[in-house]
């Protein structure tokens, strides 16, 4: 499998850390590499944030928060160093109705990261690819894709010497001829506090190759 998109590597980044002293070549790079300025991706998606609330001397309760995103990343300069994206976000209420303008930023993928910066090249995770093709229906299309499963365990520092349990458990389907490669997928971070899901697939996108 190749990657993941902005919403989803930024969160498991976040996670993982920056330990991990190697210097690999980053996925995220590469699945823009061979595309021009002009190519991008449209992911539509629902984000799931479930906190974990406890008062002294209450039992604990759930906050449960649920919002729809539609993200777009477009490819404005590509160099051998690094690719730069103009990301955009529109957030939907629950009638599919946008709430504010969008936000619109830059994202920049360096070509070499180190290994513990993406959890496709974290020496710790679990990377499991099958090896078969999978259908994904886009706006009435099956695309076929790869599927792989992606599973880290970290400990998060809160102060001092204290940690807490935390990770990621992601499944990705990706194709290489699409920018981004990613097609859909499903992210879950956990932790001592709660976790939050983002699962989506895309709804368009356009190649440029000249």
């Amino acid at each position: 499998m190749k990657r993941l998109t902005c919403a989803l590597v930024l969160l498991a980044t976040v996670l993982a850390g920056g330990c991990g002293m190697a210097i690999v070549p980053n996925p995220d790079y590469d699945s823009w590499a061979d595309f021009k300025p002009g190519s991008y991706i449209t992911f539509e998606g629902t984000q799931t944030d479930t906190a974990i609330v406890s008062a002294f001397g209450q039992e604990p309760t759930e906050s449960v928060s649920v919002v729809d995103k539609r993200v777009t990343e477009e490819l404005i300069e590509l160099t051998p160093n690094q690719a730069t994206l103009k990301r955009t976000e529109i957030i939907f209420d629950t009638d599919g109705n946008p709430l504010g303008e969008p936000s619109v930023g830059q994202r920049i993928e360096k070509a070499d990261i180190f290994a513990s910066d993406n959890p496709l090249t974290d020496p710790g995770a679990k990377v499991d690819r099958d090896g078969a093709l999978h259908p994904v229906e886009v706006n009435g299309v099956t695309i076929m894709c790869t599927k792989t499963d992606v599973a880290l365990s970290v400990k998060i520092p809160i102060v001092g010497l204290l940690f807490q349990e935390g990770g990621i458990k992601s499944t990705l389907y990706t194709r290489e001829d699409i920018p981004g490669g990613l097609v859909k997928g499903r992210l879950e971070s956990y932790g001592a506090h709660g976790t939050q899901v983002i699962e989506g697939q895309i709804v368009d996108f356009k190649v440029v190759k000249e």
